[in-house]
């Protein structure tokens, strides 16, 4: 079977702020880490639960990227281009940017494409 994993999974499994939910996380990564079953990860969701950990949970980026790397690195987790949010993780750490932001850069990046944005931030992570 293959789930599509929804942001509140991500999260209760990374907080463990609802110990009900954490033990329905955990046992649904365990089952995907012993590939009983895949899961589906879609950078919107990726990105939201960056957005949830660090604005409403006030986590540190460093260990949101942690976890979520974690989670990425699972070979039962499918994304579209883990490349592309492994760069996304790196450019997060070394500058202010936001996670969609540094998606943006990566893909640039990575892809060759050029950009259209009006943040001066995000234009100069693309042109270096």
């Amino acid at each position: 079977m293959i789930y599509l994993i929804d942001t509140n999974v991500i999260v209760r499994l990374v907080t463990g702020d609802i110990p009900d939910l954490h033990k329905k996380a955990l046992k649904f990564f365990e089952n995907i880490e012993k590939g009983a079953c895949k899961g589906i990860l879609t950078e919107s969701v990726l990105a939201e639960a960056f957005y949830v950990l660090q604005s409403f949970y006030k986590m540190e980026k460093e260990q949101i990227i942690d976890d979520l790397q974690v989670i990425l690195m699972n070979e039962n987790i499918l994304y579209e281009n883990k490349g592309e949010a492994f760069e996304a993780f790196a450019i997060v750490k070394r500058s202010n940017l936001s996670f969609v932001d540094a998606l943006l850069c990566a893909k640039c990046k990575i892809n060759g494409y050029a950009l259209m944005s009006f943040d001066k931030g995000l234009v100069k992570c693309v042109s270096h």
